[in-house]
């Protein structure tokens, strides 16, 4: 999770089937209530996953990596929380093993993935 403001966002995880999810909600802190930013049966945004990271700046939450229904990811996505619209970036290919458990930070413009499990 991260918190935009007075707002901490969720993203994603695994269900009591361990199953991966793809939801994106908030709380909002002031008024102690959940929204629905993005849901299991939208067509847009981040593959569904398990172990990734999210982080956030003042107008974005991101989702990095994890595990996802057929392995472990090095996607990069971003929610616009005034447009209330995913962005894609360009995957990171082999610049960026994709992993499991990385930590990610978001500071003056730039995202740092860190860490996290790519072996076998």
């Amino acid at each position: 999770m991260a918190a935009v403001g007075n707002t901490i966002n969720l993203f994603g995880g695994r269900d009591g089937a361990h199953k991966e999810l793809n939801e994106l909600y908030s709380f909002d802190t002031c008024t102690n209530k959940w929204t629905v930013l993005s849901s299991i049966d939208d067509d847009v945004g981040p593959l569904h996953r398990s172990y990734h990271s999210t982080a956030a700046d003042e107008r974005h939450v991101y989702i990095f990596g994890g595990c996802g229904v057929t392995g472990r990811l090095n996607d990069l996505w971003a929610f616009d929380v005034v447009d209330q619209k995913w962005i894609e970036y360009p995957t990171a290919g082999d610049s960026c093993k994709c992993r499991g458990g990385p930590g990610l930070v978001v500071a003056r413009g730039k995202i740092w993935v860190v860490y996290g499990f790519a072996g076998v």
